[in-house]
Parts: C-alpha cells; structure tokens; sequence
C-alpha cells in the first residue's frame, strides 16, 4: 500500500495526493496536466528575458526573432521549419526509407540550444529508427 501526502495544487489550490518521491524529487506541484500546462504558459509570458531566451534557441538565421510575439507565434514558426524539413527529407526515414514523421536532432538540444533550428542539424526518423537510435547513445 502506497502513503500519499496531501499537496496544494500550485495553480488552482486544490487538494491532491502525491507520492512523497515526487515531493522529494521536486515534482508533485499540481493536481492535474491542465494546470501544469497553465503554470509552463505563466512561466514563459512572465519571464522578462524570454525575448533573449528565443533568440538564443531560434538564432539560426531567423527573421524577426526579437519581435514581441506570442507562443502561439513561436509554435507556428517551429510547425513551418518542422514541414520543410519533412518536405526536404520526402517524409523518409532517412535510415531505412520508410515513410517518417518525426524530427531528430543530430546534436542534442540540451548541450547545443543553438542547433535547436539548424536544418543541417536535423534529420526525418521513422519511429523504430528513432527508438534504435536513442537506445545506442543511452
């Protein structure tokens, strides 16, 4: 029988249970997906430096990157360079050629934030290829 602890949803307050290993590994702050979604969208509208942020991830020769712009704007941004490189890749899995829909990064976009939208820096996978691929760098 697992003890759970009561939590105050960070967001909207209510009352929930969470196993106390999601506590002590700082999770644990919400009571549901909803509300940690609304708490990521606060986080990056109130950050001041999200403008420096953007522009650090997106500096690949983008236009108009230190605008103002909603989430909605840098998502519809991410969608377009997204199909062209499945247009560029012929929607293939570039090892094994079967038809592909996922994006992978070459270079990791942890240690290399600025690769994040480099189109030599990304090719089309398969999801088997992808998993495979993952797998052998683990």
């Amino acid at each position: 029988m697992k003890i759970l602890l009561i939590a105050d949803c960070k967001i909207c307050g209510n009352k929930f249970g969470v196993l106390p290993s999601r506590i002590k590994n700082g999770r644990g702050k919400f009571c549901s997906n909803r509300c940690k979604y609304v708490d990521n969208q606060k986080r990056w509208i109130g950050n001041k430096d999200w403008k420096k942020t953007i522009n650090t991830q997106f500096k690949n020769g983008h236009e108009g990157l230190l605008k103002e712009h909603s989430l909605k704007y840098w998502r519809n941004i991410y969608i377009k360079w997204r199909k062209t490189i499945l247009e560029r890749d012929n929607n293939k899995c570039q090892i094994c050629g079967i038809s592909a829909n996922i994006i992978h990064h070459i270079k990791d976009r942890k240690n290399y934030p600025e690769l994040l939208m480099a189109n030599d820096n990304v090719i089309t996978l398969c999801r088997s290829c992808h998993i495979k691929i993952h797998k052998n760098n683990a």
